[in-house]
């Protein structure tokens, strides 16, 4: 993961934006000018299908950073709401604010 790091802080300085990257089991990367954040990864068992996660993470990182959540706390929620959607087989997964709020309190 640490490569995972390096490279991400590479690619940030080569866009000179804010660069949030997916690991899947690993979690989220996010790096700015200033900060490098990281989440780790939701344990999850059985059979997933990435399918719509990537997709799903940044909409949900989108809408917590637009409501004026802090980047750890929309990172957090984004991871979540990915972990949602890859237990959804064979389809687009989606992920509701009940089924991430319940993720939240099972995990």
């Amino acid at each position: 993961t640490d490569v995972c790091i390096e490279k991400a802080k590479q690619a940030q300085q080569l866009i000179r934006s804010p660069l949030l990257m997916t690991r899947g089991a690993h979690g989220m990367i996010y790096i700015d000018e200033d900060k490098t954040l990281t989440v780790p990864g939701i344990p999850l068992s059985g059979e997933i299908d990435s399918v719509g996660a990537g997709d799903t993470c940044i909409s949900a990182f989108s809408s917590a950073a637009g409501s004026s959540a802090d980047i750890l706390d929309a990172m957090q929620i984004a991871n979540m709401a990915a972990a949602v959607t890859v237990k959804k087989l064979r389809q687009t997964g989606t992920a509701s604010p009940e089924e991430i709020m319940a993720l939240n309190a099972a995990i």
